[in-house]
């Protein structure tokens, strides 16, 4: 998802996941990187943005750290910092992978 047009689109939900003071401000951010890789032919992406995005509507949060089994997600960045950067940089196959497995933990929160 890496173009000049999305990348404020980015800036602005970093921007909100810093602040932290209301994330749901991130969710029609997120829409709108949705409707981009719906245009990019991502359903992965454009899966998971959708996720992310009824997560924190539903849950005013986007605190999924303790789902993964595997490594943690960084310190130094909020869950939805670095989810972002993963999405920015989603042609990455590991960041895919990291991708998919929001994906699913997402999925499964959603149940």
């Amino acid at each position: 998802m890496k173009n000049t047009q999305n990348k404020a689109l980015f800036d602005k939900a970093i921007k909100i996941a810093k602040d932290g003071k209301d994330i749901t401000d991130a969710i029609p951010v997120l829409m709108q990187l949705r409707e981009a890789s719906k245009e990019a032919n991502d359903p992965l992406v454009t899966k998971v943005l959708r996720l992310a995005s009824q997560h924190i509507e539903n849950n005013s949060s986007f605190d999924v750290a303790d789902h993964f089994e595997e490594e943690p997600l960084p310190d130094d960045m909020s869950n939805l910092e670095y989810f972002l950067q993963l999405v920015a940089d989603s042609d990455n196959k590991f960041n895919r992978e990291e991708l998919a497995q929001f994906r699913d933990i997402l999925t499964q929160l959603a149940q």
